[in-house]
Parts: C-alpha cells; structure tokens; sequence
C-alpha cells in the first residue's frame, strides 16, 4: 500500500466518522421545497410560519410544517428516549413568509401561541430565543405567552390526525 493511498484512506474514514457523528448529533438540517410534513404531509416550504424538526439518535430526521403539528405528534406518541434533538425556527431571527435554517432548541425556547400571524396549521405557534423577543412580538401580535413544557394538546387545539401517528426512530 502506498503512503499517498494510506492518507487518502485515513482521509476519507475521518469523513466517514465525521458525518456518522453529525447526524447522530441530533443537529437541525435546512428544510427544502422537496420536505413534506411527517405528520399530516402538506409541503413545509409551501407555508408561512416557522417550522420544527425531530432528529433521532439513529441520524433520522422529521420535519414538520409548524411547530404545532410536531408538537402536537409529541403529545400524541409521548416522549421518545431515541429523540436526539427537537428543534424550531427561532422567529425573531427569520423571515416568516420563508424561514431559514436558525433552528433552536424547542425545549428552551419560548413560545407565543395564537397571535395574528398566519401559520401552517390555523393558530400560529411562534418560538424565540428570548423571553424579550417573544414579548416583543406578543406585543405586536397578540397571543399568549408559553413554555415548553406548557403545551397541552388542549392549549394548540391539537386534533386528530387524517393519517395516522407514524413511530419516529
């Protein structure tokens, strides 16, 4: 074996390991017109409002169209010990007709819910870094204030699916 073909094998094993621990990670992917909601199918991109994504250990993704439909999924299946990461639009710092990739993480973030801003999925679900950009917007936007770990399938209006709850591994 020549030394020239040992660094080009070491080289492409460290990339190998590389992209095994970043989907493994449990890190947000961008979300493209080719994405369709896990739960209920519509095109994400097609939408406004912020969007949300579930990454497992085993490096899957699932995307949603809002954060109230993942939420909602949440909340049907319970929480799942294989999620490595949940994660949402930050939108104080995205374009809400046209989200980019700031995801957040959801458990942190904080959430106006029912505001006049359109979404996906009737009531919006707006998620934020900070407690003052989510009050800056609640007060241009009406809604009311949550966390978390304050969602209940009552509160986001929550219904039954057309399609069943797909399992996420």
């Amino acid at each position: 074996m020549t030394k020239s073909f040992r660094l080009a094998a070491v080289a492409v094993s460290l990339m190998l390991a590389v992209s095994g621990v970043y989907a493994a990670s449990g890190a947000a992917q961008e979300i493209t017109d080719k994405d369709q909601c896990h739960s209920c199918d519509m095109w994400i991109t097609k939408w406004p409002g912020p969007k949300a994504e579930i990454v497992m250990k085993s490096g899957n993704v699932y995307k949603f169209c809002s954060v109230k439909c993942m939420a909602c999924t949440i909340l049907r299946l319970g929480e799942n010990p294989e999620t490595a990461g949940i994660w949402v639009n930050d939108a104080g710092a995205t374009d809400w007709e046209h989200p980019a990739a700031k995801f957040i993480d959801a458990k942190t973030a904080w959430y106006v819910q029912g505001s006049s801003r359109k979404a996906t999925m009737g009531k919006s679900v707006a998620p934020f870094a900070t407690k003052e950009a989510a009050l800056a917007f609640q007060k241009e936007f009406g809604g009311e204030l949550y966390r978390w770990n304050d969602f209940t399938k009552e509160i986001l209006g929550c219904k039954v699916p057309k399609k069943p709850v797909v399992p996420m591994k």
